[in-house]
């Protein structure tokens, strides 16, 4: 097992040369998004469980519109459904793995609807 300096270390790492290599991807989709939905921002925050049962903020594009639909598959818009069917949407979490909002090295994170 490392130690949290070692840990943090990594992750730092990790984050900064992935972040570096899917920059430009980053920026077409924020660019896509914008474009699909201009009124509404690029990116969202979702409520997760961490470490030691603590919540946690956790940074992702925008998948879904505002207003209520009759459905979830509705709700989305299709650069959402991409993103969703891709797992992209959830790239924005090197930002967190960055400013030490989580760690590689952990468990994953629950959402707390799904924590018995």
């Amino acid at each position: 097992m490392l130690s949290r300096g070692t840990e943090r270390t990594v992750d730092i790492v990790v984050a900064l040369v992935l972040l570096l290599l899917v920059l430009p991807l980053l920026i077409l989709i924020a660019l896509a998004l914008k474009l699909e939905r201009p009124t509404e921002p690029v990116c969202c925050r979702e409520i997760a469980r961490g470490r030691d049962g603590r919540y946690l903020s956790v940074l992702k594009f925008r998948t879904t519109v505002d207003e209520p639909a009759r459905n979830a598959h509705a709700q989305r818009t299709r650069t959402g459904q991409w993103l969703h069917y891709t797992r992209m949407a959830d790239l924005p979490q090197l930002v967190g793995l960055l400013r030490g909002e989580f760690t590689l090295m952990g468990s994953g994170t629950k959402l707390p609807l799904f924590d018995w």
